[in-house]
Formats: C-alpha cells, sequence, structure tokens
C-alpha cells in the first residue's frame, strides 16, 4: 500500500505517519516512509509517504490511498492519486471526512488502521507509547476507527 499524506504544518502530518509506522511495524508489517516539509513557518506544506509491504524506497510515482488534512494541499497532490482519497474539505472526487474533536489527525490515524486491517489496540499502544493528551488521541482514535467516510 503507497500512501501520501499531505497538510500544512500544526497539523501533525509528521506525528501522523510516525504513529502509522509505528503501527504497522508492530503488527508485523514492513513499513517505510519520508517526509518533505517547509517548515520555516507555520502553515508551510508538509508531505510524507508511507509505504506498508514489501518496498525497498518510500518515494512514490503514484498512491494507492491520499489521505489530505488540508483541502488545498489535498488538491496538490491529486494528479499522484490512483486510488482513493480522504480529506477534510471539499475536494472532487474525494471522501470528504468530519471530525469536531481534538486531534483530527489521530482521528485519521483511526480511519487508516481500519482501512489497513491494523490491530487497533496496537495503535491505542502506539498512543499510550507517544504519551500527550493520551485520553483525547484515544477517543479520537477510537471515533476514526469506526467511522464511515
Amino acid at each position: 500500500m503507497r500512501i501520501l499524506i499531505c497538510g500544512v504544518g500544526g497539523q501533525g502530518v509528521v506525528l501522523l505517519t510516525r504513529m502509522l509506522c509505528e503501527t504497522a511495524i508492530r503488527s508485523g508489517k514492513r513499513c517505510l516512509s519520508s517526509e518533505t516539509h517547509r517548515m520555516s513557518r507555520m502553515l508551510g506544506s508538509v508531505n510524507t509517504t508511507v509505504k506498508i509491504g514489501d518496498y525497498h524506497s518510500p518515494e512514490v510515482d503514484d498512491v494507492d490511498l491520499l489521505v489530505g488534512l488540508d483541502p488545498g494541499e489535498t488538491r496538490n497532490y491529486l494528479h499522484l492519486a490512483k486510488g482513493e482519497i480522504l480529506t477534510f474539505g471539499r475536494v472532487p472526487g474525494a471522501k470528504t471526512l468530519r471530525c469536531d474533536l481534538l486531534s483530527p489527525n489521530i482521528f485519521v490515524l483511526g480511519v487508516l488502521c481500519r482501512t489497513l486491517f491494523l490491530p487497533p489496540e496496537t495503535a491505542r499502544q502506539t498512543i499510550r507509547e507517544f504519551g500527550r493528551r493520551v485520553d483525547d488521541n484515544i477517543k479520537s482514535f477510537d471515533a476514526g476507527y469506526v467511522y464511515e467516510p
């Protein structure tokens, strides 16, 4: 599975990617990732790629799943999407995510774990070990895990 996650600085794109990869690895899957960001100021463009499976490089020419935490950034990467598109806000051809919880990036982790068949308890353990706002993050994760876009 080839995934591109995009957004802007401060939305938690990098944290989401790290937690997704950690959950995948703990679930016995091979995972590679890379990140690109222009964080010289808040709200700069951030994107990461994640490959789960038997891959040898995190680089992608196209992706099976495009996940956008920001609709403007999502539009910037539509040309790479060969499969499903999930995003907050309206983007042509995308399934719209809606979350009013404190941690929308962790909500997306829940959506991705269900989509990728990653065990929810493994993700919850990863959230606990990252250790920030654990109760809020687990609530956001659980809401995402049962969410139907």
